[in-house]
């Protein structure tokens, strides 16, 4: 992977867990968000975003 590519990946993932923290959300699963990936993160906000519609 380039190192552009991590970057913005975890880029991301910091967005993502900033969200969540956000949300209230510390933990999912028995594991804390820094040790989800991005896709894990991604499916976690859309949890979130639906509840909160």
């Amino acid at each position: 992977m380039s190192t552009q590519l991590r970057k913005l990946v975890e880029l991301r993932k910091t967005q993502l867990i900033n969200k969540l923290l956000q949300a209230g959300i510390y933990k999912s699963s028995e594991k804390q968000l820094y040790e989800l990936s991005v896709s894990e993160l991604e499916k976690e906000c859309q949890v979130i975003n639906h509840a909160n519609k």
